[in-house]
């Protein structure tokens, strides 16, 4: 998919020694979650991290210091890029507890976060979707499933018809009076 849009950096803060470096100062899977639906609520039309194009069922996770896009490993920087109409994106973006979460992520946490208009965009396809769905074997009778049988002479017997055999509003047990 071509066209204009928007793309973001995040990259981890710097740092002299990787080894120590705080976890809160690395861009996480959150982050890049919550930078993905802002970018989504704000219009974009395909979104994509460092190439690899979000679908509805796309995974964002991090397994060990890498974080995971549908179990494609990648490392900082982070380039996510939206296709749509970049002033609006910019400005929906900015406006969202997306924006708030980016801005918190720059002052507090000192990791980059760069945002650049972009006049021609192109996102990789969304590769093979593998569409997951049930199937009722034949012969299968779909009729009101029957509870089984209780003996009835332990079964508790409702009070009042409104207590019915459920029990009452309130929680208490049918044929119960408390």
């Amino acid at each position: 998919m071509t066209g204009t849009g928007l793309r973001v950096v995040l990259s981890d803060a710097a740092t002299t020694d990787p080894d120590t470096q705080d976890p809160n100062e690395r861009v996480q899977d959150f982050d890049l979650q919550v930078l993905a639906n802002g970018l989504w609520a704000a219009g974009a039309e395909a979104v994509a991290i460092n190439g690899v194009r979000l679908t509805a069922t796309s995974a964002i996770r991090t397994a060990g210091s890498a974080v995971h896009v549908d179990l494609v490993p990648l490392s900082s920087p982070y380039t996510v890029e939206a296709i749509g109409d970049p002033a609006q994106l910019q400005t929906r973006l900015a406006q969202s507890s997306a924006g708030t979460h980016l801005a918190s992520l720059r002052s507090m946490y000192r990791i980059g976060v760069q945002l650049k208009s972009v006049h021609e965009l192109e996102l990789p396809g969304s590769g093979q979707v593998t569409l997951r769905y049930a199937r009722v074997p034949e012969g299968t009778d779909l009729g009101v499933l029957e509870e089984p049988a209780a003996d009835e002479s332990s079964a508790p017997q409702p009070t009042s018809p409104a207590q019915g055999a459920a029990g009452d509003a309130a929680g208490t047990p049918a044929g119960k009076d408390l």
